[in-house]
């Protein structure tokens, strides 16, 4: 008793709340999925407030849609002045893109650099 178990942090610009961060120790919840709880709190939350958007990160896909979320693209947009800055800027996109990426279902993100 009186031990934190599980975490989440998250922010808000304007209407959007942004919850992305979760923890949860496992060691002592081995089974426990913490979105239901979460979901629970923020609809309580986003109602009495402004809130009109709430975005849930982009893992656990499968967890998320059972609540009712569904993906949306998440964009990257950058310019180079020049062809070779544009050559680097790309070739730092694909690295990006390919340290980011986990499971297709678990992402909910299509992949297309540049």
């Amino acid at each position: 008793a009186g031990h934190t178990v599980g975490v989440f942090a998250g922010w808000q610009f304007g209407p959007v709340w942004s919850m992305w961060l979760a923890g949860l120790d496992t060691e002592r919840l081995p089974s426990f999925v913490p979105y239901r709880a979460m979901a629970g709190r923020i609809v309580e939350s986003a109602v009495a407030t402004d809130v009109a958007t709430v975005d849930l990160g982009r893992s656990n896909g499968m967890e998320k849609r059972k609540l009712g979320a569904y993906p949306v693209p998440l964009h990257l947009a950058l310019k180079a002045a020049d062809r070779d800055e544009r050559a680097a800027l790309h070739g730092s996109c694909l690295r990006l893109e390919q340290r980011c990426q986990g499971p297709e279902e678990q992402l909910d993100m299509t992949r297309r650099c540049c």
